[in-house]
């Protein structure tokens, strides 16, 4: 599918991912901050990308899908950190 660049920083709180020519989802990046407020965690994604292969299928996607794969993501973590049974 092609290469992607990812970059943590933060004490790993925060995930950048970029697409290089070649991928499927080029020219795009990705960026996810795990923030705190209040004793509560929280994860804040931000997006863009420009559509260089353009392909409506991939666009919508990556559109509808995208979210529902950092939810699993987030899920995961919960799972990791709380246990099972925390939500």
């Amino acid at each position: 599918m092609g290469t992607v660049d990812s970059y943590v920083g933060s004490g790993g709180l925060t995930v950048d991912n970029a697409t290089w020519a070649g991928h499927l989802l080029f020219e795009g990046q990705i960026n996810r901050n795990a923030i705190q407020i209040d004793g509560s965690w929280y994860s804040i994604t931000h997006g863009w990308g420009t559509n260089v292969y353009f392909n409506p299928i991939t666009t919508l996607s990556n559109q509808y899908l995208g979210p529902v794969q950092f939810r699993a993501l987030d899920d995961q973590i919960k799972t990791e950190l709380y246990g099972a049974t925390h939500h």
